[in-house]
Formats: C-alpha cells, structure tokens, sequence
C-alpha cells in the first residue's frame, strides 16, 4: 500500500457511521416498510436490509426505497440465498434419514425462488443481464465453496482452513446482496466473473480478499467491510449455539472445529467468544461504534436463545432435527407456478 493509500484507508477509518442508534431505527424502519409494502418485501429480505439501512441511510431510506426499482429484486435473491444454503446444509442428511418429500421440497423451492429472481430481474430490460450474471455467479461460487469443504476429509480440516472458508463464504453473500439493491455501479471493480474451469478456492480467496483482508477503496466498500465483520462475528455465534444440530447434519463450521480441539466446553467458549469479539472489533475499524458491536452480538444471542427454547417453530433443520412437519417458506403473497 503506497502513502496515498494510505492516507485514504486512514480517512476511511476515522469514520463512525455505522451505531447502535442507527440500527435500532434500521429495524424499526425495516419493519414499517414491511408492514406497508408487503408485496415488495419478504421476511428474508427485511432482515437483510436492516444491515444496508444502518450503513447506508443517506441511500436506504423507506421513501427511498419504495422508489428503488432494485427493491423487490433484492428481495427475491435474498430469498434465493437462503433456499440455496438449505439444499446444501440439509439435502444430504434429509436424503440420509429418507426424507424424500423433504428433499424434494427444497429443491422445488430453490427452482421457484431462483425463478421468481430471475423473472424480477426481467423486469428491468436496462439491467437485466447484470442482474442474471450476478445471480449466476452467486450459485455457482457459492456451491463451489460448500462442496469443497464438505469434500475436504476430517484429516485436512483445521481452524484456519474453516474460518478461511467462512470469510469468503459470507464475502460472495454480502457483495452479491448489496449489488442486488445498489446495483452494479456500487461495486464496479469488485464484480469480476471467475468462468467455471477457473474456479478456485484461491481464486475466490484473491477475488475477496479486499473485504477478508480489510481494504477497502472507497466509502462503500469500508461500510460493507463493517457489515462483513458483523456478519462473521454473528455467523461464530450462530455456529456455536448450532453446534450439535451441524454435528448431526455433518456440517463443518468454526464451533464444530473449536470444540473438537478443545478439552472442555468452558474453553470452547471461550474461544468463540475470542474469535466472535475479533470481528466485531474489526468492525470498529470500518466506522463502527463499538456499542454497535456489542447491541449486534447481546440481540443475536437472545434470539438464538429463544430459538432454542421452541426448536419445532424453527425452521427446516430444526423440524428435520427434532421431527417437526416441514413448512415451505416463500414471500408472502408468491404464487409457486409449475
């Protein structure tokens, strides 16, 4: 990094823009717009938004969003994300235990979702090609890195590997999600199509490497710095509440790892809660407050803890876990057409 940039990256840094004000009021704001605009929103989407509220709110505010021609096409990917990690976290142990209707259901909605997106995207001629790329890229780097590590043997796998993994896991979401609302404009050098015979996890690792390594160019990218760091510091806590749940589906994730090489689960804790407090302070860097950090982490674990508490109104895994009946998830106000 030559003196300019430097000086850049310092300018950058000593911003706070991203507080535990301006989340609270992201989620409260998420929730009218929701309320109002049910057509426009999914439940998915609003929980993916309220990040994109809290750093952007020049950008992202209701009024401004109801005129985002982006709005409902965000929507639909989010939704897309989330139907994709179900058939990579849950097919294989579904099919394991029989669970045929299950499988079948998950693929169904997958197809639907990636449809719905895609029709949404149709909807803006302007664009629409960026947007099918953005969504083909999305599937295609993703299921690249899921499969390598479910291929990866127990042997081979260590801590570092995992959390490498992980980084560029939630980089392709978070860069992939923030282009569906901001469009490509937002991200112009960071959006380059790795073709399928190129792929790589080092090719993914360079690609990503801006957001993983922290260095960012310009303001947007600093503030989606931030929301990555969030999103690790919650995806640690998330793993080590899920930990005996992703035992049981054969998942690897950075608790399962932490647990298995350390002797008591005092320890394990203790290193999650070192390696969950290392983003959120990574996260201070890129211009957020550390009360942001803190209300962030003290939420997600409340909810985690209450999602504990009612396992069978949770979501697919946990109905496939604790034998629960499966409910389709889909946008209010979707119709599934064949």
């Amino acid at each position: 990094m030559d003196e300019e940039e430097r000086e850049i990256s310092t300018d950058l840094q000593s911003k706070k823009e991203i507080t535990f004000t301006g989340l609270s009021k992201a989620a409260i704001d998420t929730v009218r717009l929701y309320r109002s605009d049910p057509d426009k929103m999914n439940p998915i989407g609003a929980i993916t938004l309220v990040g994109m509220k809290a750093a952007f709110p020049e950008k992202f505010t209701n009024e401004q969003l109801r005129n985002n021609p982006n709005l409902t096409f965000f929507n639909y990917f989010a939704w897309l994300g989330v139907e994709v990690n179900d058939a990579v976290d849950i097919v294989p142990q579904a099919r394991a235990e029989g669970q045929q209707e299950m499988v079948e259901n998950i693929f169904s909605w997958w197809k639907t979702a990636l449809r719905a997106t895609q029709a949404e995207a149709d909807l803006t001629p302007e664009d629409s090609m960026q947007k099918k790329q953005l969504i083909e890229d999305y599937q295609r780097e993703i299921l690249f890195c899921e499969g390598a590590i479910r291929e990866t043997s127990d042997a081979d796998l260590n801590l570092e590997k995992l959390i490498k993994y992980r980084e560029v896991v939630n980089s392709i979401s978070i860069v992939h999600n923030a282009t569906a609302l901001m469009g490509h404009e937002a991200l112009p050098t960071r959006l380059e199509t790795i073709n399928k015979k190129d792929l790589s996890l080092p090719a993914l690792e360079e690609k990503y490497s801006w957001m993983v390594n922290g260095e960012p160019e310009t303001d947007t990218e600093e503030k989606l710095s931030a929301l990555f760091n969030f999103a690790m510091g919650v995806q640690v806590i998330d793993d080590w509440y899920d930990v005996e749940d992703d035992k049981k589906l054969g998942l690897h994730t950075i608790a399962t790892q932490v647990v298995a090489g350390e002797p008591t689960s005092d320890k394990a804790m203790k290193k999650i809660q070192e390696i969950a407090d290392g983003y959120f302070d990574k996260a201070e860097t890129y211009g957020a407050t550390k009360t942001a950090g803190i209300g962030t982490k003290q939420f997600f674990t409340v909810l985690k803890t209450l999602i504990r508490k009612f396992p069978k109104g949770g979501g697919r895994r946990e109905r496939l876990l604790n034998g629960g009946k499966l409910i389709l998830r889909h946008p209010p106000g979707y119709n599934k057409t064949d």
